[in-house]
Protein backbone atom coordinates (compact mmCIF):
# COMPACT_ATOMS: atom_id res chain seq x y z
CA UNK A 1 0.00 0.00 0.00
CA UNK A 2 3.16 2.64 -0.27
CA UNK A 3 2.12 3.42 -4.18
CA UNK A 4 -0.68 5.45 -4.10
CA UNK A 5 -1.15 5.50 -1.43
CA UNK A 6 -2.83 8.70 1.13
CA UNK A 7 -4.37 11.53 0.24
CA UNK A 8 -5.02 11.81 -3.38
CA UNK A 9 -5.97 15.39 -5.06
CA UNK A 10 -5.76 17.34 -1.91
CA UNK A 11 -4.78 20.96 -2.36
CA UNK A 12 -1.14 21.58 -3.09
CA UNK A 13 -0.66 23.48 0.65
CA UNK A 14 -1.15 20.39 2.44
CA UNK A 15 2.13 19.09 1.16
CA UNK A 16 3.34 21.08 4.95
CA UNK A 17 2.02 17.74 6.66
CA UNK A 18 4.38 15.18 4.11
CA UNK A 19 7.30 13.56 4.25
CA UNK A 20 7.50 12.33 0.65
CA UNK A 21 6.17 12.41 -2.60
CA UNK A 22 6.10 10.17 -5.67
CA UNK A 23 5.64 12.38 -8.60
CA UNK A 24 4.41 9.76 -11.73
CA UNK A 25 4.09 11.39 -15.18
CA UNK A 26 6.67 11.46 -18.11
CA UNK A 27 9.48 13.70 -16.54
CA UNK A 28 7.85 16.48 -18.08
CA UNK A 29 8.24 20.13 -16.17
CA UNK A 30 9.71 18.38 -13.14
CA UNK A 31 12.13 21.73 -12.37
CA UNK A 32 8.78 24.26 -12.24
CA UNK A 33 7.03 21.09 -10.35
CA UNK A 34 9.49 20.86 -7.93
CA UNK A 35 9.89 24.67 -7.53
CA UNK A 36 6.25 24.32 -6.61
CA UNK A 37 6.41 21.44 -4.19
CA UNK A 38 9.62 22.67 -1.97
CA UNK A 39 7.41 26.26 -1.52
CA UNK A 40 5.33 24.39 0.43
CA UNK A 41 7.56 21.89 1.99
CA UNK A 42 11.11 22.49 1.39
CA UNK A 43 11.75 19.14 3.45
CA UNK A 44 10.33 16.65 1.36
CA UNK A 45 11.73 13.86 -0.58
CA UNK A 46 10.45 13.73 -4.34
CA UNK A 47 10.31 10.70 -5.51
CA UNK A 48 10.41 10.18 -9.01
CA UNK A 49 8.31 7.55 -11.56
CA UNK A 50 8.24 7.51 -15.38
CA UNK A 51 5.16 5.58 -16.96
CA UNK A 52 6.29 2.33 -19.30
CA UNK A 53 4.23 1.32 -22.44
CA UNK A 54 4.50 -2.87 -21.59
CA UNK A 55 2.81 -3.66 -24.93
CA UNK A 56 4.34 -1.91 -27.52
CA UNK A 57 5.03 -4.75 -29.49
CA UNK A 58 0.69 -5.00 -30.02
CA UNK A 59 1.15 -1.83 -32.39
CA UNK A 60 2.20 -1.17 -35.88
CA UNK A 61 3.65 2.23 -35.26
CA UNK A 62 3.42 3.06 -38.86
CA UNK A 63 -0.51 3.43 -38.46
CA UNK A 64 -2.06 6.95 -37.43
CA UNK A 65 -3.58 6.68 -34.25
CA UNK A 66 -6.90 8.81 -32.54
CA UNK A 67 -6.23 8.62 -29.08
CA UNK A 68 -8.45 9.33 -26.24
CA UNK A 69 -8.99 9.19 -22.37
CA UNK A 70 -10.20 10.38 -19.19
CA UNK A 71 -7.50 9.93 -16.76
CA UNK A 72 -6.17 13.04 -14.88
CA UNK A 73 -3.23 13.97 -17.18
CA UNK A 74 -4.32 13.47 -20.35
CA UNK A 75 -1.54 15.31 -21.99
CA UNK A 76 1.28 13.14 -20.11
CA UNK A 77 -0.44 9.77 -21.99
CA UNK A 78 -0.34 11.76 -25.05
CA UNK A 79 3.50 12.87 -24.59
CA UNK A 80 4.56 9.08 -23.57
CA UNK A 81 2.65 7.91 -26.94
CA UNK A 82 4.78 10.50 -28.77
CA UNK A 83 7.93 9.66 -26.95
CA UNK A 84 7.58 5.88 -28.49
CA UNK A 85 6.89 7.18 -31.84
CA UNK A 86 3.21 6.45 -31.97
CA UNK A 87 1.85 9.33 -34.77
CA UNK A 88 -1.08 10.68 -33.17
CA UNK A 89 -3.35 12.55 -35.62
CA UNK A 90 -6.14 13.69 -33.29
CA UNK A 91 -6.38 13.52 -29.62
CA UNK A 92 -9.44 13.61 -27.53
CA UNK A 93 -9.81 14.38 -23.43
CA UNK A 94 -12.68 13.46 -21.50
CA UNK A 95 -13.15 14.10 -17.53
CA UNK A 96 -11.06 12.02 -15.48
CA UNK A 97 -13.44 9.03 -14.70
CA UNK A 98 -15.49 9.39 -17.43
CA UNK A 99 -18.11 7.51 -18.38
CA UNK A 100 -18.44 6.68 -21.66
CA UNK A 101 -21.45 6.40 -23.36
CA UNK A 102 -22.61 4.59 -26.69
CA UNK A 103 -22.61 7.58 -28.57
CA UNK A 104 -18.96 8.58 -27.23
CA UNK A 105 -17.49 5.23 -28.90
CA UNK A 106 -19.85 5.88 -32.22
CA UNK A 107 -17.92 8.90 -32.38
CA UNK A 108 -15.04 8.03 -31.57
CA UNK A 109 -15.03 5.51 -33.82
CA UNK A 110 -16.51 7.84 -36.98
CA UNK A 111 -13.70 10.13 -36.06
CA UNK A 112 -11.59 7.61 -36.46
CA UNK A 113 -13.24 6.55 -40.03
CA UNK A 114 -12.56 10.01 -41.08
CA UNK A 115 -8.73 9.97 -40.20
CA UNK A 116 -8.05 6.86 -41.96
CA UNK A 117 -6.86 6.38 -38.06
CA UNK A 118 -6.49 3.34 -35.50
CA UNK A 119 -8.01 4.12 -32.17
CA UNK A 120 -5.90 3.78 -29.15
CA UNK A 121 -6.72 4.58 -24.98
CA UNK A 122 -5.75 3.72 -21.58
CA UNK A 123 -6.25 0.19 -19.69
CA UNK A 124 -8.31 2.45 -17.34
CA UNK A 125 -10.66 4.14 -20.04
CA UNK A 126 -10.59 0.56 -22.03
CA UNK A 127 -11.82 -1.30 -19.31
CA UNK A 128 -14.56 1.49 -18.76
CA UNK A 129 -15.87 0.74 -21.97
CA UNK A 130 -16.51 -3.03 -21.91
CA UNK A 131 -19.07 -4.43 -24.47
CA UNK A 132 -19.08 -0.99 -26.46
CA UNK A 133 -17.24 -1.54 -29.99
CA UNK A 134 -14.11 -2.87 -27.74
CA UNK A 135 -12.63 -4.74 -30.72
CA UNK A 136 -12.00 -1.72 -32.28
CA UNK A 137 -10.72 0.50 -29.87
CA UNK A 138 -6.23 -0.75 -28.69
CA UNK A 139 -5.11 -0.16 -25.45
CA UNK A 140 -1.57 1.10 -23.86
CA UNK A 141 -0.99 -1.01 -20.94
CA UNK A 142 1.84 0.76 -18.41
CA UNK A 143 4.00 0.23 -15.78
CA UNK A 144 5.26 3.14 -13.26
CA UNK A 145 8.77 2.55 -13.10
CA UNK A 146 10.82 4.47 -9.87
CA UNK A 147 13.64 6.37 -11.86
CA UNK A 148 15.81 6.29 -8.25
CA UNK A 149 14.47 2.74 -6.82
CA UNK A 150 16.91 3.17 -3.80
CA UNK A 151 15.58 5.86 -2.70
CA UNK A 152 12.11 4.88 -2.83
CA UNK A 153 13.33 2.09 -0.71
CA UNK A 154 15.35 4.19 1.84
CA UNK A 155 12.37 5.89 2.19
CA UNK A 156 10.58 2.88 3.63
CA UNK A 157 13.20 1.83 5.72
CA UNK A 158 12.91 5.02 7.65
CA UNK A 159 9.09 4.71 7.85
CA UNK A 160 9.71 1.44 8.98
CA UNK A 161 12.52 2.41 11.50
CA UNK A 162 10.25 4.87 12.89
CA UNK A 163 6.94 2.68 13.36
Amino acid sequence: MVIPSGPLRENIKNLKYYNYIVLNGNLENLELIKKEIYFFNPNIEIIIGKYIPTNLMDFDLNEKYLVFSGIGNHKSFISMLKSYHFKVVKDIEYPDHYTYSKNDINELISISKKLNSKIITTEKDFMRIKNQKENKIQFIKSKLEIIDPKKIINAIMRINETH
